[in-house]
C-alpha cells in the first residue's frame, strides 16, 4: 500500500517538476538570458580593475573621490603593496568563479532539457526526479550568485592593518582600500575610416553611454604588410576618443590597438582591442 501511495505521489509531482523546469528555461535560463550572461562575463574579463584608496571619515565619506596621487605621501608602502596583492587575488578569484558559474549554468541548461526529453519518453523514476528537484534549486542559486558576485567582490578590502603611515599623531588619517573596475575600451568600427596616407580612429568605452572625463588612452600602430618582422611599433597617447593619423603608406595593412594608459594602481587589465585596416591604393 505504501509503494502505491509513493507511486501516486510521484505521478502528481512529475508534471509540477517539469513546469518548474519550463519556467526556469523561459525566464532566467532562456537563450537570451544566457547570452546576456555570456556578454557580461566577456566584458568583465576584458575590464580593467584598480585599487582605490580613500580617506575614511565614516558615513560622510560615501561617494567621495579617491585621493589619487596624494595617497603616496599618506600610505605605508609595504602595507599598500600587501593591499595591491590582496586586490589582485580578489580580482582573480572573481573572474575564476564567474567563469565557473557560467559553465555550471550552461551545463544545467542541457541537463534540464535532457530531463524533459526523458519525461516525455516515460523514462523518469523517483530517484531522477529527486535529483532534478535538487538541480533546480542549485541552478536558481547559481544564477543569483552570478548576478551578485561582482557587487560582492568589488568593494572595500578586508585589511588587517591601516594603510596610513604611523606619524605619531593621535589623529592619524584612516584610509580604506577598495577594488573598482572600468569597462573595456573598444574601437568604433563603423566610424573609423581610412585614406590613402592615414586613418581616422574612433573608440568608446563598452556599455557606457557618455564619455568619461580625464581618461588617457594609448594607440599602438604596427605595419602588417608585407611583414611585421622589421617594422617598429608606434605608440600615441591621447585624452580624446578619436585620433587622426597621417604619413602612413598607401595600400598597406596596419594593426591598431587601443588600451587605457597603464596606472600604478592597476590590479588587472590584460586585454586590448585591435583592428586591422588597409590604407587606400592611390594607383586605382
Amino acid at each position: 500500500m505504501e509503494e502505491v501511495n509513493c507511486a501516486a505521489q510521484e505521478i502528481r509531482t512529475l508534471p509540477d517538476l517539469c513546469n518548474q523546469i519550463l519556467h526556469l528555461r523561459s525566464t532566467v535560463l532562456s537563450d537570451s538570458s544566457v547570452m546576456v550572461m555570456h556578454r557580461k562575463l566577456r566584458v568583465l574579463q576584458r575590464s580593467s580593475f584598480y585599487l582605490e584608496v580613500r580617506l575614511d571619515e565614516g558615513p560622510a565619506a560615501e561617494g567621495q573621490q579617491p585621493l589619487g596621487t596624494a595617497v603616496s605621501s599618506l600610505t605605508d608602502k609595504r602595507r599598500l603593496q600587501r593591499a595591491m596583492a590582496l586586490g589582485r587575488t580578489q580580482v582573480t578569484l572573481l573572474l575564476t568563479v564567474m567563469g565557473q558559474l557560467y559553465q555550471v549554468i550552461t551545463r544545467s541548461c542541457r541537463e534540464l532539457e535532457a530531463f524533459i526529453m526523458k519525461y516525455k519518453q516515460g523514462l523518469v523514476d523517483s530517484d531522477m526526479a529527486a535529483s532534478m528537484q535538487q538541480k533546480i534549486q542549485q541552478t536558481w542559486q547559481h544564477v543569483h550568485d552570478f548576478d551578485t558576485r561582482l557587487t560582492r567582490n568589488c568593494g572595500p578590502l578586508n585589511l588587517q592593518n591601516q594603510l596610513a603611515s604611523n606619524t605619531g599623531n593621535l589623529h592619524t588619517l584612516q584610509l580604506s582600500a577598495l577594488v573598482s573596475f572600468k569597462m573595456p575600451v573598444i574601437f568604433d568600427r563603423v566610424k573609423s575610416s581610412v585614406l590613402s596616407n592615414g586613418v581616422h580612429l574612433f573608440w568608446e568605452v563598452a556599455c557606457v553611454s557618455s564619455q568619461e572625463l580625464y581618461q588617457m588612452f594609448e594607440i599602438h600602430i604596427e605595419s602588417c604588410h608585407p611583414t611585421t618582422a622589421d617594422n617598429a611599433k608606434l605608440i600615441y597617447a591621447c585624452q580624446s576618443y578619436d585620433l587622426q593619423l597621417s604619413l602612413l603608406e598607401p595600400d598597406r595593412n596596419y594593426k591598431f590597438s587601443v588600451i587605457r594608459v597603464n596606472a600604478v594602481n592597476l590590479l588587472y587589465g590584460l586585454w586590448m582591442d585591435s583592428i586591422i585596416l588597409k590604407t587606400l591604393d592611390i594607383s586605382k
